[in-house]
Parts: C-alpha cells; structure tokens; sequence
C-alpha cells in the first residue's frame, strides 16, 4: 500500500454561496451536506434554514436536484440580485452596455458614482445602510 504525503492529485476544493443570504462555505472534497445547502432542479443553492415546507419528493439523503416547491428562489420568497438586476434591465428596456455607458458619462470617478446610490442600497450583505457622511454631519 502507497502512502502518500503533501499534495494529493484528486483532492478537490468545493465552495457553495446560498443566493438567498450570501452564506458562503467552501473546503476540500466538500458536498452540499456537508455545507448544509440544497441545490434545486434549476440549479439554485441555498442553505438548509431556507428550505421551504420539507424534503419529501426525494431521497431525504440527496441534497441536489430538490424539487422546486421546496426551493425559496422558485417560489419567489427569496430573488437573486441577478435576477433583479435582469428583471430591471427589461423594465427600462436598457442594455448592462446601456447602464454602463450613461454611469461613466455621469460621474468622473468610482467614489462619485458610489456615493450616490450606496448611503440606500442594502444587499444580502449588507444588513444595515450605508450612513452617508455628509448625513452624520447635519445632526
């Protein structure tokens, strides 16, 4: 029997991200049980406190391809910032092109066009608005 030492050519390295909260979770030869995360038949992933009703339109040990009815992006509790973004675009029938173009024509700088927007945009990561500090100093 060969014992091998140091790197290990069939190790692999997994990393999970629920699109409902932003939980991220990765380590080596890693499945979703181990992430504690479900993977839908349309491919979303989130984690198992997401879940909704309960697992039962398959094998409860098998964390990929749960069903829709069970998937919080699918049943609309939950909708991804792609989603969003996309669902947006459509709305103003306007390209990502359309929407880069028109913000580096408006702000000469990264921090210009930031500070416009971000003191109001909360995303999963974010759980608490950003203050604007020209905000703090009129109090």
């Amino acid at each position: 029997m060969k014992i091998r030492k140091g790197f290990v050519s069939n190790s692999s390295s997994s990393s999970y991200t629920c699109l409902v909260c932003g939980n991220e979770v990765s380590g080596y030869d890693m499945g979703l049980r181990d992430a504690e995360m479900y993977e839908c038949v349309n491919g979303h992933y989130f984690c198992d406190d997401h879940m909704v009703g309960t697992n039962e339109d398959h094998h409860p040990d098998s964390r990929y391809g749960c069903s829709k009815s069970n998937c919080p992006i699918c049943q609309l509790q939950a909708i991804t910032d792609y989603d969003l973004i996309n669902y947006l675009l459509w709305q103003q029938s306007k390209t990502r092109k359309d929407i880069e173009q028109e913000v580096k024509a408006k702000y000469p700088t990264y921090e210009d066009f930031v500070k416009t927007w971000k003191p109001t945009f909360v995303s999963h990561k974010d759980p608490e608005p950003i203050e604007n500090e020209e905000d703090e100093d009129e109090e």
